[in-house]
């Protein structure tokens, strides 16, 4: 599932009922997005998680959806969002 490329998206409200995401789960070029609570039912993701460019994402509420997942996908790509005390993600995240 990709959600990228949308200036306007604060949230992601109309991906609440997610469970599970079944290859890779990329949010990017989100400027207006600081949280991703409405994933706050995810626990799978296949292999691969993309983060990136949303300049308005905190770092650490990346860490906060990495540390609800069961298992970590095995590709995590988390850059250039907004920087703060988890920047940059470290491996063992949260």
């Amino acid at each position: 599932m990709v959600v990228r490329n949308n200036a306007s998206l604060a949230d992601l409200s109309g991906l609440s009922g997610i469970t599970s995401v079944g290859t890779w789960l990329e949010l990017g070029q989100l400027p207006a997005l600081t949280t991703p609570d409405a994933l706050s039912g995810l626990i799978s993701i296949g292999t691969t998680l993309s983060l990136q460019y949303n300049s308005q994402l905190p770092d650490c509420r990346a860490c906060q959806l990495l540390g609800q997942l069961t298992a970590q996908p095995t590709n995590i790509y988390v850059t250039n969002n907004l920087a703060d005390s988890r920047t940059p993600v470290p491996a063992s995240c949260p």
